[in-house]
């Protein structure tokens, strides 16, 4: 429902968008959130808050670069994601709560520029040094906001008041000197994350529990409280939790127990010095990025029983050199090794009936794979910049090669594609440089726009009989192709189907062509011999498309009954 104010737009307490070009404004009673990017670039000077709002949203007003000062209600909760990113003219913040609610209870107030002063009802918030070694948050303070205190990686030791009832999400993540919090009895919440990457050992609370800087809870390890090199997840543990050692850098190995059945998504995520795992048997799924970024895992063994690998899980392992993929895995998810350069080979079993969307992509030291007969689909960009892979065989279980499938695979020089493939994807094979001829097999009947696109070395291509055309840029640039075959099927040839082939000395259109599209052969050098197997008046009624034999050396057109002058 909209607002009386035709300036915005309000729906269920939610302000989703500002209309108007004031300088000065004043968003209306009855708001509890202002919404992500709602006055983004706007050209504010001033603008009143409701006590109403208890959340600023993500880039609510990044960009606002007249806007000189801004009154934030005490009944404000959290800032979101650079709310005041690129306000270069805001100097200071007017906040109707205390200092302490500022520093202690607000969820995102880090993210405010140093250098804006913050004027509370009791004076001026001055920022916590950043080298404290000890904090006593004082008397008053009710909770401690997300992010509060993340990061202050020389705090050895905090003491919280009994006035505090809950801890936020993060409120202490990556305060990695942190051995020591009282945590009083009043305390009756904790967030996630909360002491994420802190150097705590031990914790006891009726709400969280860590033991040997692991916490734990009804057999899932919820999150990782204590920076080591090397953990071993104790016996009990039927789940790693999603985060669970997220950006733990010191992480060098983990030792993961037998009773484990899953890894939660990001779980090692960014664990840049892990090198070395064990997924025991009996691990039945692995999370979204699970191991995303781990840089330094160089080999890993996934066991019989998994059933599913999640989005990127070893997307930028870029020293994962091998992997060993189980019989009881039925598809290759998108993005699962993206970015492995260091992966050489793979070993693809035959209970795979799918390889995902740039399962591979860009594993630039990829020297071979076999694809097994039951694979059905390739996803788009599955191989895309696979450039030390030599050569594909494509099996005839495969119904469709997707979009970009080998695209910039400049080393992949044989390509064999089976009978039982219908469809090849646009630029499947664009920029594989290497490539010398083709056989496309009469299963196929499409065939999409820059499919062979630069592909430099092509120097022979046999088409099925069945396509109907020849797509735009089809082979633009494959500047080795002698010859081509235009199936009688055809009956257009698309914008730029042929253009800078240098080679191409001949070619012959079908009679059923009823349209050549712009510069279809256009820099073809070599092409002097043009036949067309229809007759004069046949080829008055093709539509010609512009500079369609631009700088063709060709004078003119073979018919059946006579030459035609181009």
């Amino acid at each position: 429902m909209s607002n009386e104010n035709n300036d915005f737009y309000i729906k269920d307490g939610m302000l989703e968008k500002y209309f108007g070009s004031e300088s000065f404004v004043i968003i209306p009673e009855g708001v509890r959130k202002i919404g992500d990017y709602v006055f983004a670039c706007c050209s504010l000077v001033s603008v009143t808050i409701p006590s109403s709002v208890a959340e600023i949203g993500d880039h609510a007003f990044s960009g606002c670069s007249r806007l000189v000062s801004i009154t934030i209600p005490s009944g404000v909760t959290k800032l979101d994601r650079d709310v005041f990113s690129s306000c270069d003219s805001l100097k200071e913040i007017h906040y109707d709560g205390t200092r302490a609610q500022w520093l202690f209870e607000l969820s995102g107030m880090q993210r405010v520029r140093l250098d804006i002063s913050v004027y509370c009802s009791d004076g001026i918030a001055e920022p916590i040094p950043g080298d404290i070694t000890e904090l006593f948050i004082p008397e008053g303070v009710k909770s401690i906001g997300e992010l509060a205190l993340a990061g202050f990686r020389l705090l050895q030791f905090v003491k919280i008041p009994s006035t505090v009832t809950k801890i936020n999400s993060l409120a202490f993540a990556g305060c990695k000197s942190l051995a020591l919090v009282q945590i009083p009895e009043s305390v009756t919440e904790i967030g996630a994350y909360a002491f994420h990457a802190c150097n705590i050992s031990r914790l006891s609370n009726t709400c969280l529990t860590v033991r040997d800087g692991l916490a734990i809870e009804d057999g899932v390890l919820l999150d990782c409280t204590r920076l080591s090199e090397n953990v071993t997840i104790p016996d009990g543990v039927e789940k790693i939790g999603k985060w669970a050692f997220g950006e733990c850098s010191p992480l060098a190995s983990v030792t993961i127990p037998a009773g484990v059945r899953k890894i939660g998504e990001r779980a090692f995520w960014y664990c840049t010095s892990l090198a070395s795992v064990t997924i025991p048997e009996g691990v039945e799924e692995i999370g979204g990025y699970a191991f995303y970024d781990c840089t330094s895992l160089a080999s890993v063994t996934i066991p019989e029983g998994v059933r599913k690998i999640g989005e990127s899980a070893f997307a930028k392992c870029t020293s994962l050199a091998s992997v060993t993929i189980p019989r009881s895995m039925t598809e290759i998810g998108n993005h699962v090794f993206n970015g492995c350069t260091s992966l050489t080979s793979v070993t693809i079993p035959g209970t795979v009936t799918k390889i995902g969307l740039c399962a591979f992509r860009s594993c630039t030291s990829l020297a071979s794979v076999t694809i097994p007969g039951g694979v059905t689909g390739i996803g788009r960009s599955a191989f895309d910049g696979c450039t030390s892979l030599a050569s594909v065989s494509i099996p005839e279980s495969v119904t469709e090669i997707g979009e970009e499938a080998f695209d910039g695979c400049t080393s992949l020089a044989s390509v064999t594609i089976s009978e039982g493939v219908t469809k090849i994807g646009e630029a499947a094979f664009a920029d594989c440089t290497s490539i010398t001829s083709v056989i496309i097999p009469e299963s196929v009947t499409e065939i999409h726009d820059v499919v062979f696109f630069a592909c430099e070395s092509l120097s022979s291509v046999t088409l099925p009989d069945g396509i109907p055309d020849i797509a735009r840029e089809m082979f633009c640039g494959c500047r080795s192709l002698t010859s081509v075959s235009i199936p009688k099927s055809v009956t257009m040839i698309c914008n730029g189907a042929f253009s800078h082939c240098w080679s191409l000395a001949s070619v012959s259109i079908p009679e059923g062509v009823t349209e050549i599209g712009e510069g279809a052969f256009a820099d073809c050098k070599s092409l002097k011999d043009i036949r067309y197997d229809g007759t004069h008046e046949q080829w008055a009624a093709v539509k010609m498309g512009e500079n369609w034999t631009k700088d063709v050396p060709a004078k003119s057109i073979i018919c059946t009954d006579g030459e035609v002058e181009l």
